[in-house]
């Protein structure tokens, strides 16, 4: 079968099903044996064996009980495990999507932004202004795209300014060593050449599960690409491919990425992005800032305070003329947060199918105490005392539970490790599980079984030796 997501959950389920045969089969027989050792025997007499009989005696059912509490485990398992190694992975795009720049000035082609170069001339007195270090014009053009075989797609062509070139623009993943040692020297070069671009990261993705492309047409660096007008199709440039954004650019920033005066002056295009850079130094002269925000990597808690300032006398000042305001860190990580806050949700319900499974075994230990009164009261006629039946109760309550969701967390860890080979290795993440809550998890399960099923085991202890005796 292909690696694609059919293939992952074939391979889960069928390790969980295998993982309950082997539980429900070959590992009873092998803590049976160890029960019969004289050092357990000794100490806990033969509590241990007649623990577990019954399951033993009844393998489907044991089996069924088993593999649900192994199979939520196993799902909460890896999908806690996908957040905590998303969570780890996508902390580096706030840096790869804002650079050396903190804030975002949007708008459209209908009302292009209007701003010039020198914040000093738009007009806004507030002594947060002067924390603004560099700005950066990025002009936008709806263009057709043309590999050497033909193919077309329609994409964004973007220009970029010297403000935003002479500031290190966006992190860059790979460009031509020829264009620079560095970024700032790569954004330098290609500035001042007319026939190169840089791509964002889409153009180079393929999808990890079943090889596509994230865009119809790929390109390398050197590939050349045919930029023909949506107006006017007889307006045409050749260009040739320098390097790639860093891999978040597809989602922030996307586009193809050229010398602006091109941009503007051979394809009409208008300004509707402006990256504005607070200094290194600079201090907020009024602290309110999220803790979200100042939290975001990359960056100082004073100089994310004072872009967040800055922010908020942008929106107020810009708001007449339809110019939308917000720091890059916000606007990644209310990305972010979305895909965790989606992903927690799920793993919240999964964490309900535990008491759903917890309920299932309660209502087994009633069945079970409710048909095997005359053996508890053999039991208790022979000698058992009611610690004794209360002890063989619990070991198999634990035995079908706990041992249900060792299986799955256990899977569940392998399953994820292989996802983490075929995921997240290949771009550099470092492996990550969620081992506390994990195990908090495990051990709540466990503990919930226990609770749930007191009542009935505590009422099985009390049955008299004379019960055994009215059934014979």
């Amino acid at each position: 079968m292909k690696a694609d997501e059919l293939t992952f959950i074939v391979l889960g389920l069928l390790q969980v099903f295998s993982g309950v045969m082997v539980l429900t089969s070959i590992a009873p027989l092998a803590v049976k044996r160890i029960t019969k050792s004289k050092i357990i025997t000794r100490k806990f007499g033969v509590v241990g064996p007649v623990s577990l009989a019954h399951p033993l005696a009844h393998p489907v059912r044991t089996a069924v009980v088993m593999g649900m509490f192994s199979i939520t485990m196993f799902s909460v398992v890896v999908l806690s495990g996908y957040t905590a190694q998303f969570d780890t992975y996508s902390s580096s795009f706030v840096e790869d999507a804002e650079g050396e720049f903190e804030l975002l000035l949007t708008s459209s082609r209908s009302r292009p932004i209007e701003l010039d170069n020198d914040p000093s001339l738009w007009g806004i007195e507030h002594e947060a202004m002067t924390n603004i270090d560099a700005v950066g014009r990025i002009h936008r053009a709806p263009v057709h795209l043309e590999d050497a075989s033909g193919e077309r797609m329609p994409y964004l062509l973007r220009g970029f300014d010297e403000g935003f070139s002479s500031h290190g623009g966006l992190p860059l993943y790979a460009w031509d060593e020829g264009l620079g040692e560095t970024e700032k020297e790569a954004w330098n070069s290609i500035e001042e050449f007319e026939d190169l671009v840089f791509l964002d990261a889409s153009f180079g993705l393929e999808s990890t599960t079943d090889g596509a492309t994230i865009v119809p047409l790929q390109f390398s660096i050197g590939d050349s690409i045919s930029l023909i007008d949506f107006s006017n199709p007889k307006n045409t440039r050749t260009v040739r491919v320098g390097g790639f954004l860093q891999q978040s650019s597809y989602i922030f920033s996307p586009g193809v990425w050229m010398n602006g005066e091109i941009v503007e002056e051979q394809f009409g295009g208008e300004v509707t992005r402006m990256y504005v850079s607070v200094s290194d130094s600079a201090q907020p002269f009024n602290k309110s800032a999220s803790s979200d925000s100042v939290s975001a990597q990359g960056k100082s808690e004073q100089v994310r305070e004072a872009a967040l300032e800055l922010d908020s006398v942008l929106a107020q000042s810009l708001a007449e003329q339809s110019v939308s305001v917000q720091t890059v860190s916000e606007e990644v990580m209310v990305i972010q947060s979305l895909v965790l806050a989606i992903l927690s949700l799920f793993q919240g319900y999964l964490a309900l199918g535990l008491i759903v499974g917890v309920a299932g075994i309660a209502v087994v230990t009633v069945r079970n105490v409710s048909e095997r009164r005359t053996t508890i009261g053999m039991l208790r006629a022979i000698g058992f005392r009611q610690s004794h039946v209360l002890a063989i109760f619990i070991i198999e309550v634990s035995w079908i539970a706990a041992l249900g969701m060792l299986n799955g967390l256990l899977i569940g860890y392998g399953f994820h490790l292989v996802l983490y080979k075929a995921i997240w290795e290949a771009e550099g993440a470092a492996f990550v599980f969620p081992w506390a809550s994990t195990l908090m998890l495990f051990i709540s399960g466990w503990f919930i079984a226990l609770v749930a099923t007191y009542g009935p085991t505590k009422r099985a202890s009390k049955i008299p030796p004379s019960a055994a005796l009215r059934n014979m």
